[in-house]
């Protein structure tokens, strides 16, 4: 019998995807627009060692900071929330 996953592990995981798309997305936006995490931050008014962080997915995101990310690169915030694939 397979034991049953519990609800938390089961949202842990889908947060962590979550932040997994968002880092990947942040990086790929970050890269076509020819900025290094030093100038993202500079724009963002983060550091650049939270960047780093947010790319790698070892950090999470507010709205607020996902919101100031897309304005910077012009996109809407919903586009760093789904893979390129699909945009």
């Amino acid at each position: 019998m397979v034991p049953k996953r519990s609800s938390t592990t089961a949202k842990n995981q889908t947060l962590h995807q979550l932040c997994r798309t968002i880092g990947v997305r942040v990086r790929e936006e970050r890269k076509r627009r020819g900025l290094t995490q030093e100038k993202l931050a500079e724009l963002t008014d983060l550091s650049s060692n939270y960047i780093a962080h947010v790319e790698r997915a070892s950090r999470g995101v507010s709205l607020g900071t996902l919101v100031d990310l897309a304005k910077v690169f012009g996109v809407p915030a919903y586009k760093l929330l789904i893979t390129s694939r699909t945009t």
